[in-house]
């Protein structure tokens, strides 16, 4: 009975550490989908295919605008240094709040895997959560 106990709280852990990792992972993928362009563009003509292989410079259809290429993608807009297009003293209070937010609920989910009792879970959360807050600053 035991040893069925500790194989299903492993097997547990480990579809929760599964979970943790996927969102991760997939969240990285919608952060990365943005830098993407689909833009058609024609293949290089003979003479330009000479013209490069002798040193030349790629013609300007292939060359990218640097304004284009810098635009953040969802995440960045909610995690980059004008969280939702705000600024100044507005940008670091809304930063510090989605950080701490985030510390908050990765503190309920630490003391809940811990098991703790509720008051000592939302002690945690709330310490981590207020702490990230105040501590939140960009260099």
């Amino acid at each position: 009975m035991y040893c069925r106990r500790g194989l299903l709280k492993g097997l547990a852990l480990w579809q929760i550490l599964l979970i943790v990792v996927s969102l991760f992972s997939f969240s990285f993928l919608i952060y990365e989908s943005s830098l993407v362009s689909s833009q058609e563009v024609a293949p290089l003509t003979w003479a330009e295919r000479i013209k490069l292989a002798f040193g030349g410079d790629l013609p300007e259809r292939f060359t990218l605008n640097p304004a284009e290429t810098s635009k953040p993608g969802l995440l960045g807009n909610i995690f980059g240094d004008t969280p939702f297009g705000t600024s100044g003293l507005g940008a670091s209070l809304v930063s510090g709040l989605i950080y701490g937010g985030i510390a908050y609920g990765v503190g309920y989910l630490i003391g809940s895997l811990l098991g703790l009792d509720d008051n000592n879970t939302q002690a945690l959360s709330t310490a981590l959560g207020v702490g990230v807050f105040v501590l939140d600053r960009k260099a």
